[in-house]
């Protein structure tokens, strides 16, 4: 367990943490499947997520919070792992084809206008995807639910 730090301090991180992470997100994967992601998933979840951080710390201004320093490193390889395989670049995405993920894109040589041409998929990290995300999801929840508050006396 970490050392135990202001609940308001804690809120303060994770709301800056949700913004960073859609704007990462966004940053690496600017695509329309990957803005159906945000908007249909992450912003509602990230929402819910911060509006119980938020109502927690409202009603217990003065706690302390201690977090599995575990579970937060395990939210951040599934968020490196949800990135990497997210949907980079997307072409034919409208005619079926599944979208190039991040790290093809990042591992490959190739001038874009051949990309589409010349570059095998990797299905396997393409059809990942939802399984990271999903992953990612379910670890940000474990990591909220195993929270320890400690409320102090004023």
């Amino acid at each position: 367990m970490s050392k135990a730090i202001a609940l308001n301090q804690f809120t303060r991180y994770f709301c800056i943490y949700t913004v960073a992470s859609l704007f990462v997100y966004l940053l690496t994967s600017f695509t329309s499947p990957a803005g159906i992601i945000v908007v249909f998933v992450l912003l509602p979840f990230y929402s819910l997520c911060v509006a119980s951080i938020v109502s927690t710390n409202m009603k217990n201004r003065h706690a302390t919070v201690r977090y599995n320093k575990y579970l937060l490193r395990c939210v951040l390889i599934f968020q490196g792992v949800k990135i990497l395989a997210s949907p980079a670049s997307c072409y034919g995405w409208h005619q079926g084809r599944s979208c190039y993920s991040f790290i093809q894109e990042l591992l490959s040589n190739e001038n874009l206008r051949d990309f589409a041409n010349k570059t095998p998929h990797w299905e396997i990290v393409e059809t990942s995807f939802s399984i990271a995300l999903v992953l990612y999801l379910v670890a940000i929840v474990i990591f909220l639910a195993t929270l320890r508050i400690h409320k102090v006396a004023e």
